[in-house]
């Protein structure tokens, strides 16, 4: 049994997460939550790794939250001469930017 608990037909809830890289778990349990006819129209994660989670999320018409990205991350640590450019530059090829 993939949903468990107290669950009533057209229960409204929102998933929270820790990280969402491409959305693959976070999508698995939305469509799990679905299978027993339960809404989901928002998901909010710690951190996103911004390698397509939103836009895989946005497709079940779930919006994605999230607290902070993996780029911001990435400059706040840079700021603060905690990793050198060549992790910074490689985080942003990561994900496109």
């Amino acid at each position: 049994k993939s949903v468990e608990g107290k669950i009533y037909d057209g229960m409204k809830v929102v998933m929270i997460d820790d990280v969402a890289t491409t959305g693959g778990s976070v999508v698995n349990a939305i469509m799990s939550l679905k299978e027993v006819n339960i809404s989901i129209k928002d998901a909010y994660v710690i951190v996103n790794r911004m390698e397509g989670a939103d836009e895989a999320l946005s497709e079940l018409g779930v919006k994605m939250h999230s607290i902070l990205n993996i780029l911001q991350i990435t400059e706040t640590l840079y700021e603060q001469n905690l990793i050198d450019v060549t992790i910074l530059e490689k985080v942003r090829k990561q994900i496109g930017k």
